[in-house]
């Protein structure tokens, strides 16, 4: 079965969709609390009831808890499921982890008292507890969601959580300090390795086959994985940010960072799906500095590092920082630091002896 086939339009979303079509764009683009969808159920009995799979929480008053049994088939530790295109955007919580994906197309998620513009490759990892809702009304959107129950860890990912990165931070922190922030973000712009992962889990839960859960434990931890060898300096964290900044730039700021040596505008523009203007108009607000100064920054600091520490000559150097060859490399090392490669290196050498 290829892809087109395998994510085609439920009955219940293509009902969903001529309501969203006719009468229904603002309420299927406005967050709803339980008491608004018990009101929209009564005035649209045409429109499938879904709320026995809802039950009313004790410790959020505006929203529901979602029951487990809704959502894990039997009784799985680790599960998936793709998000219902044109549905009811019902805030809810749940006692389990949930990691994100936005396989094809876009959405908006809300958490809590933010919002989210996720786009294709965007990752991003929910904590329990968090009200959220997700907002999805286009037909190629296509929103893989990972649910992972507290107890999958203490069977599948206990190594993962004794190491030292920011995924199992998180994992850590909710599951032992019982403090966590309601989400990490991670956009890795339709990377084909995460893509085929992800595919490969949903193979898995669909085919049903004997020990599928585990396989999507495996394949999950390779991803958790490769997520952070590739992608880790671009994450976007609650708190780590002002209120006010964009939630890409620091991921922008990561994705620079990440490849400083060969990063143009133009790529780090089309990585994030925006015009170069916009990006360039981003960074001087944020930063106070241009694309190319935070560029140059990036490879001095680099090649200063290198000088200290490396017996790599200075043309090498200047190759693996992204300079056209060793004069353009001292041009822009002495307009930083007011002294050559040459002369630095020499210093530092005099100062050890």
């Amino acid at each position: 079965m290829d892809n087109k086939e395998l994510f085609k339009l439920t009955e219940h979303e293509k009902k969903m969709k001529n309501f969203y079509q006719t009468t229904g764009r603002e309420i299927l683009t406005t967050p709803l609390n339980f008491e608004q969808y018990e009101q929209l159920m009564d005035e649209h009995p045409e429109f499938p009831d879904v709320r026995e799979f809802y039950r009313t929480t004790t410790s959020f008053g505006y929203g529901t808890t979602l029951a487990r049994e809704g959502v894990f088939a039997d009784r799985n530790e680790v599960d998936m499921n793709i998000n219902g295109r044109y549905s009811y955007p019902l805030l809810h919580n749940h006692t389990f982890f949930e990691i994100i994906y936005v396989y094809r197309g876009s959405c908006i998620n809300y958490i809590e008292d933010t919002f989210i513009e996720m786009k294709q490759g965007d990752f991003c990892f929910l904590a329990p507890d968090s009200m959220h809702t997700i907002v999805s009304v286009n037909d190629e959107d296509i929103i893989m969601n990972l649910i992972l129950s507290r107890d999958s860890f203490e069977c599948f990912f206990l190594e993962m959580l004794r190491e030292k990165n920011l995924i199992s931070d998180f994992f850590r922190r909710v599951l032992y300090d019982r403090a966590a922030t309601p989400f990490i973000l991670f956009p890795t712009g339709g990377d084909f390795r995460i893509d085929g992962l992800w595919m490969a889990m949903y193979q898995e839960r669909i085919s049903g086959k004997y020990a599928y859960e585990k396989c999507i434990a495996l394949y999950a931890r390779i991803l958790f994985l490769y997520l952070i060898r590739s992608y880790e300096m671009m994450a976007v964290v609650p708190g780590y940010a002002s209120a006010k900044t964009d939630h890409h730039i620091v991921a922008m700021l990561g994705y620079i960072a990440a490849n400083y040596s060969n990063v143009t505008l133009r790529s780090l523009a089309e990585f994030f799906c925006y015009n170069e203007s916009y990006v360039s108009r981003m960074l001087k607000t944020h930063t106070g500095k241009t694309f190319n100064e935070i560029v140059n920054d990036l490879r001095m600091e680099h090649a200063k590092e290198m000088l200290g520490n490396t017996d790599k000559t200075i043309g090498e150097i200047s190759q693996e920082v992204g300079c056209f060859d060793s004069s353009h490399l001292s041009k822009k090392f002495r307009g930083k630091y007011g002294v050559s490669p040459k002369e630095y290196r020499k210093k530092l050498k005099e100062d050890l002896n």
